[in-house]
């Protein structure tokens, strides 16, 4: 039987991390480079310890809960969101001293990170999230089914790795979506029209989309293929994947 210490991949699957798991378990298996949770239930509020020899985060179809203690001293779940948060990915990738530095001299351990996540609101330019965290990861690919995304959060995502050294020879950062919503007008135009004004707008936002393709599923809809990036051409690029129509 396998020593926990030698273990290199773990994966967990229906799991509900409560308690003090979450800080224990990097301990009992301190060799771990692949770590998986797969259709798993966390806590926003939980602490978490790193696996120091992480490479490899998949984190899919999860679920996070909020807890709170009633008058009979049950702990009652809420429901917050389906997908990692950034603040959930910061605490199981990174150490409070790693979060904290300065981003022109951070490098990422971590060599590929695959997850469903929930950004919400966080990509808001107001909100000062530690983004090259994220996207600074070699691999990074992500899908997220809730979040109403626009060209001014792709903003924010990508002037993240302006800063990142050797950015540019990354590959893009790959980002599926299924809501996204900038001009009502948006809804009024056929397939030419559209792409044209998304062009526009992007540019507005201090973006160039350099590629776009129209593909029709198996499923009879239709999946945008936007290849984006910063007007100023720093940093990395994004491989965003919109699944549905931007019209009608």
């Amino acid at each position: 039987m396998q020593s926990r210490k030698s273990i290199k991949t773990l994966k967990f699957s229906l799991s509900n991390f409560l308690g003090n798991f979450t800080i224990h378990c990097p301990k009992v298996y301190p060799s771990v480079e692949t770590l998986i949770y797969d259709r798993s239930n966390f806590i926003d509020s939980a602490e978490y310890s790193q696996y120091e020899n992480l490479k490899v985060l998949k984190i899919l179809n999860c679920t996070i809960y909020s807890v709170e203690v009633d008058e009979n001293q049950k702990n009652i779940y809420t429901k917050i969101c389906y997908g990692a948060t950034i603040d959930l990915l910061k605490k199981l990738i990174y150490k409070q001293s790693e979060t904290s530095a300065p981003q022109n001299t951070f490098n990422s351990r971590l060599k590929v990170l695959e997850a469903d996540v929930y950004f919400g609101t966080d990509l808001q330019p107001d909100n000062n999230q530690p983004w090259h965290l994220i996207t600074s990861i070699e691999s990074c690919k992500m899908r997220d089914y809730d979040t109403i995304y626009s060209f001014s959060m792709i903003h924010t995502l990508l002037r993240s790795t302006a800063s990142i050294e050797n950015a540019s020879s990354l590959p893009p950062i790959q980002l599926e979506i299924y809501k996204f919503k900038e001009s009502d007008k948006i809804f009024t135009l056929d397939s030419q029209q559209c792409e044209q004004a998304l062009r526009n707008i992007a540019e507005q936002q201090g973006l160039i989309i350099y590629a776009y393709e129209e593909v029709c599923s198996k499923e009879n809809y239709t999946i945008y293929i936007i290849n984006i990036r910063l007007k100023s051409l720093e940093g990395r690029q994004l491989r965003l994947e919109k699944r549905g129509a931007f019209y009608q």
